[in-house]
């Protein structure tokens, strides 16, 4: 609320995804309150300033404004509303207790729909709605993929390589994006450095579902990326991966075998979440490894520093993709064809023949 800036592109955010529905059709409007101050001027102000400047459809189109989860505090400062609003839009405001209310009255009678809806609400709603109702607030870190698509997983675009995702644990896109965005690939060495105390801050932030913080360093996110992966109750692949690496006849220099086991593994044995999430990991990794290269050949030679290669992060996210449920002789010496089968991955992550049907 402190910078008008980011409050700014805030609401012309809301605004401009709004337009597009609000023209068209009628449409329900859900605010959740997480604490957020409306009697601060500069909210104030940016709500008055919406007020005046929309059409009139925006209320004509409206059929509900649910609040959900006011306090009295909150209920008492919409009241400093009153005189500003119109009877036609105060009328279509509806307080509700709980995401489950809120979801029979929006898809009253259909526990699919309902399910399907509160899967959408940020973690941060959820566990605000689990601490009223007495429940344990969900958490992210060492949670299975598909319990965290079922939970908060998000469908999802990436703007880099056109691809569509489907339930996408938010936090992972959250860690992902911004380091693309940071060009993290530079700091990529720095990953077992990192400084305990923002480590710690950031699996909070990755835990509860909360942005994260600004300034972090990026070797951080590379640390807590890695942490998220390997804290995964099964590995991407699942553990039987690994056996089947140990009873087949792939060896560490096949490529052609390595593409002909991923693409079965990813669109015939794993299950939607687990595959979706596996690509989108290994697009990232692999935008990362070509940014870095194309980096390095603008370098002079006595410039050149240890980069982030598709080796090294094959070597250091493998385990992530997978590995054995315990530790064998046989899984030590299968250990190397399953890095180089990670490194294939990586190189190949979006080639179409590696992605299932309507991905």
């Amino acid at each position: 609320l402190d910078d008008p800036d980011e409050l700014d592109t805030a609401f012309r955010y809301v605004l401009l995804n709004m337009d597009s529905i609000v023209r068209q059709e009628q449409y329900i409007f859900v605010y959740c309150v997480l604490g957020l101050d409306w009697t601060h001027p500069q909210l104030s102000h940016m709500v008055r300033l919406a007020y005046d400047i929309l059409p009139k459809m925006y209320a004509k189109h409206l059929q509900h404004f649910y609040i959900l989860h006011a306090t009295t505090a909150f209920r008492m400062s919409m009241w400093t509303f009153w005189a500003s609003l119109s009877e036609r839009l105060w009328s279509k405001i509806v307080y509700v207790d709980t995401l489950e209310d809120l979801c029979e009255q929006i898809h009253p009678n259909d526990p699919t729909s309902q399910a399907e809806l509160q899967r959408r609400f940020p973690q941060l709603v959820l566990r605000s709605d689990a601490s009223r109702i007495g429940k344990e607030p969900p958490v992210a870190f060492g949670v299975a993929i598909e319990q965290l698509s079922d939970n908060f997983g998000i469908d999802y675009m990436d703007k880099t390589t056109g691809r569509w995702f489907r339930r996408l644990p938010p936090s992972l896109i959250c860690l992902c994006e911004v380091m693309e965005r940071e060009g993290a690939d530079e700091d990529f060495t720095g990953l077992f450095g990192a400084e305990s105390e923002r480590l710690f801050s950031v699996i909070d932030c990755i835990d509860e579902g909360r942005p994260l913080g600004r300034d972090i360093p990026m070797h951080v996110l590379w640390c807590a990326l890695k942490l998220f992966l390997d804290c995964l109750p099964t590995p991407l692949f699942s553990y039987e991966a690994v056996e089947q690496v140990q009873q087949s006849d792939i060896t560490a220099a096949d490529k052609s075998a390595h593409r002909e086991f991923l693409a079965n593994l990813l669109q015939r044995q794993l299950l939607q979440e687990a595959s979706h999430t596996a690509l989108y990991v290994a697009t990232f990794l692999h935008t990362l490894c070509k940014n870095a290269q194309r980096k390095e050949a603008f370098c002079k030679k006595d410039q050149q520093k240890t980069i982030l290669t598709y080796h090294l992060a094959a070597w250091t996210f493998a385990p992530a993709f997978l590995r054995p449920l315990r530790p064998t002789k046989e899984s030590v010496e299968a250990w190397p064809t399953a890095v180089a089968l990670i490194e294939t991955f990586l190189r190949c992550a979006e080639d179409p023949e590696l992605w299932p049907s309507g991905s």
